[in-house]
């Protein structure tokens, strides 16, 4: 059998092959680095010697695209308000082409959540990498961890499409109490002069909304402000009365008082701050003396002293000190326990017996057990054995 010769010329502008090969037949292979453009075929043109006789013959082939594929993909897990990094492969058989990249990052809340046709030229290997960032405002609401779902598509110049897809977990972090600062008050339900507490506090989420929780230190229940939206970080002007100026113990705690009041902030995810605290200081506020009268007696018989005391505190006791007369010595001294009215007042009637007719200038002192300066009345005088002013 005679030498023959074959030269193949693929058509793609590449490849041309010289065979040689003993035999009648012929097989030969051919790898296309891109399929045909749109609407063409690659023509295959076959040169083939034997002796001195030449013979020629043409085919066509038709070559498909491939579909690219995305594969390694991997976004790194962060806290909220972060920046994940997403890396992942393009791969095609196709080194001629080019590529397009679609991401929805799975965050309509964030800004960029979709990015369109990023543009990745040809890779002689048939492969590349890419690595893309995007920055999640928050975490999936409800939760203190949660994952978003990042799908992407891949087309190559033939309009031919890959798809793929990850998950990133953003993790919520726990909001931050800031400063903290509460005016004097005055105790008493009736004082017009009540705590006001004012504070700050930070949140990596900046979508996030809050609810400010405040344990006045007191014993009453806590205040719950209402829910603070996205970006409002403080509170001011929260008004809390203390029933009285001190925090418990003895009697006689002075004018001032320290309660301890403790802040906690939580979001909208419920994870909830650490408490954070100030010091509110409480001025007692002396009782007072109203409606006091003494009724007048006989020689020998009982006057009656009588009148209201009132203490702003509910838990305040006092004490009631009288001069019948004969000078400013007080000489006969009363205990009284909170009254327990919502009025905030005891009553007293104390008799009194003079020797003697005449002329008795009656002084009345109260106090309070928070060691308050004495309240004077004005003398009431008891003129002679019938008759009172």
């Amino acid at each position: 059998m005679d030498d023959t010769q074959s030269t193949i010329n693929w058509g793609d502008g590449v490849n041309l092959w010289p065979i040689t090969q003993g035999a009648d037949t012929l097989t030969a292979t051919h790898t296309y680095v891109d399929n045909n453009a749109p609407g063409t075929l690659y023509a295959v043109h076959i040169s083939y010697y034997e002796g001195d006789g030449l013979f020629e013959a043409d085919t066509t082939a038709t070559i498909y695209d491939v579909a690219p594929t995305l594969s390694n993909l991997n976004a790194t897990a962060i806290n909220e308000n972060g920046v994940t990094r997403l890396t992942g492969t393009i791969t095609d058989p196709g080194v001629l082409d080019n590529f397009w990249l679609d991401i929805n990052w799975g965050d309509p809340r964030s800004p960029g959540n979709a990015e369109d046709n990023i543009t990745y030229g040809v890779s002689a290997t048939g492969s590349q990498t890419f690595s893309l960032t995007h920055h999640y405002l928050d975490n999936p609401t409800g939760s203190p961890s949660g994952q978003y779902t990042t799908a992407m598509d891949v087309t190559d110049q033939d309009g031919e499409t890959g798809f793929g897809s990850t998950t990133v977990t953003v993790s919520n972090l726990a909001p931050i109490v800031g400063w903290l600062t509460v005016t004097t008050s005055l105790e008493g339900a009736l004082s017009n002069v009540p705590a006001l507490l004012s504070g700050t506090f930070s949140e990596p989420g900046s979508l996030d909304s809050h609810t400010v929780i405040i344990n006045w230190g007191d014993g009453t229940m806590p205040t719950t402000l209402p829910s603070l939206p996205a970006g409002t970080l403080d509170f001011s002007g929260i008004t809390h009365t203390y029933a009285d100026n001190r925090t418990g113990g003895p009697p006689g705690g002075g004018a001032f008082g320290n309660y301890t009041i403790s802040v906690t902030v939580k979001d909208n995810d419920n994870i909830t701050s650490l408490p954070r605290t100030v010091i509110a200081t409480v001025g007692n506020v002396p009782p007072s003396l109203s409606n006091v009268v003494v009724t007048a007696s006989s020689e020998g018989g009982s006057a009656m002293l009588s009148g209201i005391i009132f203490d702003p505190s509910p838990l305040d006791s006092t004490t009631l000190k009288i001069a019948w007369g004969g000078g400013a010595i007080l000489n006969e001294t009363f205990n009284f326990v909170p009254p327990n009215n919502a009025l905030l007042q005891t009553s007293f009637s104390v008799p009194h017996s003079y020797p003697d007719n005449g002329a008795y200038p009656v002084l009345v002192k109260v106090k309070d057990d928070d060691m308050s300066p004495d309240v004077l009345w004005p003398s009431v005088t008891v003129t002679g054995a019938m008759s009172a002013t």
